[in-house]
């Protein structure tokens, strides 16, 4: 799913090195399918011949890739998830040796984390705004 959804693989591991090393010339190709507010929506990701990556976006039958794999992502993250890989990670998508300590993260992280899971950030944009307006 990490994978389907935002390109990584939760160990960090490189593209070059998910493709078994005796099958480097192969492809590699992972489809998720799920639905959000009652839209059907699939992601297929994957590196060709084992080196270039590419993600394909489909809602429904239609094909709502964008020109380049970043615009795609950010879509994918900002329009369709609200949520990034980082959020994901720490509310959706946790192992039995991973945990994450609210209180021990770093005072811009648990900001970030809150206005990710709440999507409240346009009320940190706003303070930014306004902050920049009284200078």
């Amino acid at each position: 799913m990490l994978y389907a959804l935002f390109g990584e693989v939760q160990n960090k591991i490189k593209n070059e090195f998910i493709v078994n090393r005796y099958v480097a010339d192969k492809d590699m190709r992972v489809s998720l399918s799920f639905e959000a507010k009652d839209v059907q929506y699939r992601i297929a990701r994957g590196l060709a011949k084992g080196k270039t990556s590419y993600l394909e976006l489909y809602e429904g039958e239609n094909d709502i890739t964008k020109s380049t794999i970043s615009e795609t992502q950010a879509f994918l993250e900002n329009e369709i998830l609200r949520c990034n890989a980082a959020t994901f990670s720490r509310t959706m998508f946790l192992t039995s040796s991973q945990t994450y300590n609210f209180y021990e993260m770093k005072k811009s992280d648990k900001k970030e984390f809150v206005e990710q899971l709440f999507d409240i950030g346009v009320f940190g944009d706003m303070h930014q705004a306004i902050h920049r307006d009284i200078l």
